[in-house]
């Protein structure tokens, strides 16, 4: 099943990038990609100027949701890490909601 995943998502992806490319290219006057274009711009030539803030609210909230998960990855890799060299093999959090607390974390065994 993973290997069918990641196939299925490597075709949807590629498939993704031919079209956003094939769109940039029939922007009036950019066939040979002879405009800067950028991603708002596609929306506003083929939806008009009424869906750019739209379009940028989106692609903010993506940004953001991808630094997010970024920055927990990291966070938990770090974690990780003080858990295998802290000679008393735990790591600390606060725990603020329902109420607070010391929360002390093994590492899995």
């Amino acid at each position: 099943i993973p290997t069918a995943t990641f196939i299925l998502m490597c075709i949807s992806s590629s498939l993704s990038a031919t079209f956003l490319a094939d769109t940039i290219a029939r922007i009036p006057g950019n066939r040979r990609f002879a405009l800067r274009v950028e991603f708002p711009c596609i929306f506003d030539e083929f939806f008009g100027s009424r869906s750019r803030p739209m379009v940028l609210a989106m692609l903010l909230a993506c940004f953001f949701s991808q630094t997010i998960s970024g920055i927990v990855a990291s966070a938990q890799v770090v974690d990780g890490l003080i858990v295998m060299v802290n000679p008393y093999r735990a790591t600390y959090a606060l725990r603020v909601l329902p109420s607070p607390a010391l929360v002390r974390w093994p590492p899995p065994t």
